[in-house]
């Protein structure tokens, strides 16, 4: 039982990040015109009134997606959520190299690798507040550069945008 309950209590906490991470793309304004609309809209047509009707269809499916997890939206509530996402992470991560204590990367770490990476270095975002909050979790920043240079010889290069500011 106690098992059953921390995960469920673990997979809530990934929808919350999950809910987050709709909120940035696909609801933030800044986020969406500088992220979303040049990597989805922008290359499926050339119409200006298709991009809007597919804008506006993406932002609707993204509202009604996190509608089915709560009666209102706000930010601040989802930050707080990603925050204890990223909270159980750490801390299940501990200061161990890999999660759940294993000599090599596993499954879960590419997971988790595939999340952290895109928040912090796959994505300029514009409304970058789920990237500074990721960022106070000093353990997963590490676990994600190890992964990167281990699997894919990623160096931090892509923080160089941000080193700049």
């Amino acid at each position: 039982m106690l098992l059953q309950s921390r995960f469920i209590w673990r997979c809530s906490k990934t929808q919350s990040a999950d809910s987050q991470k709709l909120y940035a793309l696909y609801i933030s304004p800044a986020n969406f015109r500088h992220v979303a609309t040049p990597l989805y809209i922008n290359p499926s047509t050339r119409s200006l009134p298709v991009r809007f009707t597919l804008s506006r269809a993406l932002q609707a499916a993204a509202l009604a997606e996190l509608l089915t997890t709560s009666s209102t939206i706000s930010a601040d509530s989802l930050i707080r959520d990603a925050d204890g996402a990223f909270s159980a992470l750490s801390t299940l991560l501990g200061d161990e190299e890999w999660f759940f204590g294993a000599e090599q990367p596993g499954l879960f770490d590419a997971s988790v690798f595939a999340y952290t990476y895109l928040l912090i270095d796959g994505i300029e975002w514009r409304d970058d507040l789920l990237r500074k909050t990721l960022e106070e979790y000093q353990n997963l920043v590490e676990h994600k550069d190890r992964i990167g240079q281990k699997s894919y010889n990623i160096d931090n290069c892509a923080r160089t945008h941000r080193d700049k500011e």
